[in-house]
């Protein structure tokens, strides 16, 4: 004789009720969401950055874990772009090309393996420009050289690939070693040995420096802590693909 029915918890039926988001992930240190995220103009968090062209100089972080990226100079904020200056009419960052970035510290640093998604896109002809990089030395970025027209990633060592770095970008790094890949738009478009640095925090659209800065636009960043498999990534992908962010 078949038992009555299990009867979910009501934390259990809230949660499968939900929409799926980025948190549903393991690992989760750092998220931020240019629609989602809440954005100010100013590094301690006051004045909202609502208008398109706000100066945007604190991003919060939505992983709930305070790693929220700022910039406390003023004329180095992004700008937030809004409806026919977004991206597909969305939200984004704009980053000029010259000093624009923002950045945070960890309260530990991240050992190997990590992985890293960035959406953004390239507008520079420059030769180096960074979207991610470390908060403190170079040994950790993701960048595009728009002279040879390659993704590559650094950690200690260098993983490049030979995709174009053109249009709007949804790039997923897995670093770990001799196993490190990097995916742009729903494909491996690299794999190789990126070293073993850790990361201790990240510089938001230029290297840790502030140097060969991101010409472009971005639209979300996440950090996690462990070794996404592909499955993984592509759930991060579809979420940003059925928000209208890329297509393939």
């Amino acid at each position: 004789m078949l038992g009555p029915p299990m009867l979910a918890s009501p934390a259990l039926r809230t949660l499968l009720r939900a929409p799926w988001t980025l948190r549903r992930l393991p690992g989760l240190t750092l998220w931020l969401d240019a629609q989602l995220s809440s954005l100010r103009q100013n590094s301690d968090g006051t004045i909202s950055a609502a208008a398109d062209g706000d100066p945007v100089g604190y991003g919060q972080d939505l992983s709930g874990y305070g790693n929220h990226p700022i910039q406390a100079t003023a004329g180095f904020r992004p700008l937030l772009q809004l409806g026919a200056n977004g991206i597909n009419g969305l939200p984004c960052l704009l980053f000029d090309a010259v000093d624009d970035f923002l950045r945070v510290t960890f309260g530990a640093a991240l050992s190997q393996p990590v992985t890293v998604y960035v959406g953004c896109s390239f507008g520079s002809t420059a030769a180096y420009r960074y979207a991610v990089s470390r908060d403190a030395a170079s040994d950790f970025s993701l960048y595009a050289e728009i002279t040879t027209g390659y993704v590559a990633i650094v950690n200690g060592l260098t993983v490049t690939s030979t995709t174009a770095a053109s249009g709007v970008q949804m790039v997923s790094v897995v670093a770990n070693g001799a196993s490190s890949t990097i995916r742009r738009n729903g494909a491996q478009i690299a794999s190789g040995d990126s070293g073993t640095n850790t990361l201790s925090g990240v510089t938001v659209g230029a290297s840790y420096v502030g140097t060969s800065p991101l010409g472009g636009k971005m639209f979300m960043l996440a950090v996690y802590a462990g070794a996404h498999s592909v499955a993984q990534q592509q759930l991060v992908e579809d979420y940003y693909k059925a928000r209208g962010y890329w297509s393939s």
